[in-house]
């Protein structure tokens, strides 16, 4: 978990923090065809939509690939973080996909943690961590 989050910190000066939350959330990520890509999408946009992020499913005609493109609005400035094929490969992608599949079932909807008297519903296990951490 600490080498993940070491590289969460490193790479969301290039990448947005909720894309990369959101993909540590769901696991791996296919961009291989047009329905996988749009797989991918539907499952992101529950997640990065609550936080006013539009996902587009978009093709790189150059390298003849399939992306995601989040699009936000930031005070009033629009930012675009792209998930391509060449992030799902990279060694930064492996890490945070790894720690989704170690993390994955542990916790879900209508968990509970409790510490002494303090009760709190979370869904993920970062939200635990940064409730009890």
């Amino acid at each position: 978990m600490v080498v993940t989050e070491a590289v969460i910190r490193r790479i969301s000066a290039l990448y947005d923090e909720s894309v990369l939350r959101a993909i540590q959330d769901l696991g791996e990520l296919s961009l291989a065809t047009k329905e996988s890509t749009e797989a991918a999408a539907e499952k992101l946009r529950p997640i990065l939509g609550a936080t006013g992020s539009e996902v587009i499913v978009g093709f790189d005609q150059e390298a003849g690939a399939y992306r995601l493109e989040v699009n936000k609005y930031v005070h009033g400035n629009l930012q675009c973080c792209v998930i391509n094929a060449e992030f799902l490969g990279s060694g930064d992608y492996r890490q945070i996909s790894k720690m989704s599949v170690m993390l994955q079932g542990l916790i879900g909807e209508g968990s509970l943690i409790k510490r002494a008297e303090k009760e709190e519903a979370v869904s993920t296990f970062k939200q635990a961590l940064e409730r009890f951490g």
